[in-house]
């Protein structure tokens, strides 16, 4: 006998909503097993990417560049990944970008760059037919560049040089030149500091209390004045200051990579924060700033601007600079019995200093001092080629230092890179 029974017809329902979640399941398992696949490749990629765009980046190092035309250093053919590089200029900074390309993906880095050299000696002093004369507490640690007549020990106000060797590290040559930037980065001073073209950019107002980054992937943006005092402003990236007159730097203004142009720049005591002060009269800096990595204090003297009872660049007491130094004048111009630059007593430099002038120096620089002629004036007296007190000390100079850009030098070092 034969026995039939009816079969729900929720029981179907209930196979089929089971057979359904199952179905949807792996659906899911599928999708999620192809987008993890996916977002992998695509993580993949983007590493290659940026691994090859710094790879490009670096390669261009041996490569010589003209401004403004990118150039092919693919190295990563492999991959089927494109590298191009420009060099360009931020402030006088050389910049570099690099893109990285993959189908329709792409990656670009920016970075500026410098001139790395491990054996940079402590100081060049031009050879004017005269000794240096070295007293006090000053010391220098590292070679030194001296003229033919070579350096002595002697006494200023009652303090003589009482060290056991006048300098720590050997004693070569100089010559009656001092060492000579790059035809382009001469001119890249130049154009900067003529202040005869207003910068093109988008132009904004100053206005206090503003927070304002702007990517180097982004156009320019400008402030533009006669005279333009910078207080309550936070301000970070591609953006630069340019003024007729004067820029002055507030301590409750902070600035992070920005460029500022004047004919004069005074930068209030203790401010803290990154920036290339870019003038052709003076700059002076007040007490315990902290000049962060890479600024750049650069004066570019105009022979019009002349002004025999006022140092040029001066960086006062207890202030710490951590990039470069620069006072460049025409060669024509008369000395005075002022200072051109001065780094006073307590004030450090990490870096280099270059002065096409006379150097004042009381503080002391880690790095190295390129130099026309010392000057120290003491109680009313003047005294020529004479180092007082000051102390250099190219030893401690990191490695990954990238600085000014000699003829005879090449661009080997990323000094910071860029967003």
């Amino acid at each position: 006998m034969i026995w039939t029974k009816k079969i729900r017809a929720g029981a179907l329902q209930l196979v089929l909503f089971v057979g359904a979640i199952i179905m949807v399941l792996l659906v899911s398992f599928l999708v999620l097993a192809y987008t993890h696949d996916f977002f992998e490749k695509k993580t993949d990629l983007a590493i290659d990417l940026i691994q090859a765009a710094d790879q490009g980046l670096v390669d261009s190092f041996e490569k010589e560049m003209a401004l403004g035309v990118p150039l092919d250093v693919t190295s990563q053919n492999e991959l089927g990944i494109t590298v191009s590089v420009t060099h360009k200029y931020w402030g006088v900074l050389p910049l570099r970008n690099a893109v990285a390309t993959k189908g329709k993906q792409e990656f670009i880095k920016w970075a500026l760059v410098g001139v790395s050299e491990p054996l940079k000696p402590a100081l060049f002093l031009r050879d004017q037919q005269r000794p240096m004369v070295i007293a006090g507490q000053a010391q220098i640690v590292g070679n030194a560049f001296l003229p033919e007549r070579g350096i002595k020990p002697g006494n200023i106000r009652g303090q003589g040089y009482n060290r056991s060797q006048l300098v720590y590290g050997q004693q070569q040559k100089s010559s009656d030149q001092l060492p000579q930037f790059t035809n382009e980065w001469n001119t890249q001073v130049q154009q900067l500091t003529g202040l005869s073209q207003e910068p093109t950019g988008e132009t904004l107002a100053i206005e206090k209390e503003k927070v304002l980054k702007n990517s180097f992937k982004e156009p320019m943006k400008v402030f533009k004045g006669s005279t333009i005092r910078l207080e309550h402003l936070n301000l970070t990236g591609h953006i630069m200051v340019w003024a007729t007159k004067k820029i002055i730097v507030e301590n409750n203004c902070r600035l992070q990579d920005v460029v500022l142009i004047a004919p004069e720049i005074e930068i209030k005591k203790g401010f803290r924060g990154s920036l290339q002060a870019l003038a052709t009269k003076n700059i002076n800096v007040g007490e315990s700033c902290e000049l962060e990595y890479p600024s750049v204090l650069l004066v570019n003297k105009n022979q019009n601007y002349i002004d025999d009872f006022k140092v040029n660049l001066s960086i006062a007491s207890k202030t710490d600079v951590r990039g470069m130094v620069v006072f460049r004048q025409p060669s024509t111009t008369e000395k005075s019995f002022v200072p051109d630059l001065r780094l006073a007593k307590n004030a450090q430099l990490m870096g280099e200093l270059f002065c096409a002038g006379n150097l004042e120096l009381r503080g002391t620089i880690y790095g190295n001092v390129t130099t026309e002629a010392f000057m120290v004036n003491e109680n009313g007296n003047s005294y020529q080629n004479h180092l007082f007190n000051g102390k250099i000390n190219s030893s401690l100079l990191p490695e990954a230092y990238g600085g000014l850009w000699y003829n005879n030098t090449l661009i080997n070092q990323v000094v910071k890179w860029l967003y």
